[in-house]
């Protein structure tokens, strides 16, 4: 026979105590069927009909009616000892996570491997809608949309786990309800460890096992437990009624909800009216300061101009003064090559002087340019031909003579700034 191992040889020892099996040999033989998972094969071997049957005593030939009674009644209290101990076992031990497959596991992947387990073992038409995440976050989705939690712990070494999974969980008549009724269904397997811990906090006692927990004050409370196999024909009117009995509390919530739904909503459009009273007021000011600013720059930019302009009278009343001095004198009345003009002013006055011929058209223009009546920008043309003298630039050192201009002539000058 394969020698044991230590951990299997002490798993041996504690199966034999707790089951009451004298045979080593059976129990190894039970452990073994069971993978040695103590727990498993103690709550089977202490929930099998064959194997408590033995425990009842035979009368034995000339055995005393009185002595048999006293067998019987050791007996049967001996039995309902390991099966209650097999109870309290189950409860207080961690479950052996290898029994669902083993590895690191996380809550959501506990509920989601329950899931898949139970619609691929009982599942045939009808699936039930289990929700997809852990214990805590099925409370909170409860407690946030209102609705009634519907909650199942799977057991699937209890006798009757397999009936109610098809009979009931699966029945179409509880399926249309809790869809209809808007309920949330969360379920989890006890071997698992969010199972486990569910379980705990819940506390059954028996299985199936449901509990409903619904919004109660400010914490989602369980008011109803189902332990034992239950028909769904008779599950579905305790439902309602459930949902009968603490509707009252689920209104007072969507009240009080509502209501604070619409003070948010009051105190939110009372801020955003006061933000748009706020920004109104803000632009209002944005475009009274734009408005003083450009006023004020167009005030800025006329005193700018303003004083550019007395900036360049000044400048051509120095130049007047100036160039006074450079304009040549003019030649006596007989001298008889002295060109003879006559300038007619934008002013209607007219100017009369006479130029020697080797004299400038600059000389023209800075004897009108002095004179008090002449405009600051100016030109000087003449009409037969009709042409604008270069007085300026250029041609401003040609002198009369070559310019054309002999004898007397007529001039006119034209306001640039008119």
């Amino acid at each position: 026979m394969e020698e044991l191992e230590g951990s299997q040889v002490d798993k041996l020892l504690q199966f034999q105590e707790l089951t009451g099996i004298e045979e080593l040999a059976e129990c190894r033989s039970i452990l073994q069927r069971h993978s040695w998972e103590l727990e498993r094969a103690v709550h089977n071997t202490l929930t099998n009909r064959d194997v408590v049957d033995r425990w009842l005593p035979v009368r034995a030939p000339g055995q005393g009616l009185i002595g048999y009674v006293i067998s019987l009644v050791y007996n049967l209290i001996s039995r309902s000892f390991w099966s209650a101990f097999g109870v309290f076992w189950r409860l207080i031990r961690p479950p052996d996570r290898r029994s669902i497959g083993g590895g690191a596991s996380s809550p959501m992947n506990d509920v989601e491997q329950f899931i898949d387990d139970f619609h691929t073992r009982y599942c045939t038409d009808v699936r039930p809608a289990f929700w997809r995440s852990s214990y805590s976050q099925a409370l909170a989705v409860a407690k946030q949309e209102l609705k009634f939690l519907l909650i199942y712990l799977h057991c699937r070494d209890h006798q009757s786990t397999n009936a109610f999974c098809r009979e009931t969980m699966c029945s179409v008549l509880l399926n249309e309800y809790l869809r209809s009724a808007n309920w949330l269904l969360w379920g989890c397997d006890v071997n698992s460890a969010e199972g486990y811990r569910v379980s705990q906090a819940l506390r059954e006692n028996s299985y199936p096992f449901l509990a409903v927990a619904v919004l109660k004050g400010q914490r989602m409370t369980v008011v109803s437990r189902y332990e034992g196999h239950i028909q769904p024909e008779d599950l579905v009117p305790l439902l309602r009624t459930v949902v009968t009995e603490n509707e009252a509390s689920l209104v007072a919530v969507r009240a009080e909800r509502n209501e604070r739904s619409q003070t948010n909503l009051l105190r939110q459009q009372q801020d955003e009216a006061y933000q748009e009273s706020l920004l109104a007021d803000q632009e209002k000011e944005r475009r009274k300061r734009e408005q003083q600013q450009a006023i004020e720059e167009e005030q800025a930019r006329l005193r700018a101009e303003e004083e550019e302009r007395q900036r360049q009278k000044e400048e051509i009343a120095r130049l007047k003064i100036e160039l006074a001095d450079q304009i040549p004198a003019e030649p006596p009345t007989d001298q008889a090559n002295a060109v003879h003009l006559v300038i007619k002013l934008p002013s209607g006055g007219r100017l009369e002087r006479r130029f020697l011929p080797e004299h400038t058209l600059k000389d023209i223009f800075h004897y009108v340019f002095c004179h008090p009546d002449s405009p600051d920008q100016f030109e000087i043309s003449q009409n037969f031909p009709r042409r604008v003298l270069q007085c300026q630039g250029e041609g401003a050192n040609t002198s009369l003579q070559d310019a054309g201009l002999g004898g007397k002539q007529a001039l006119f000058v034209t306001d640039l700034e008119a």
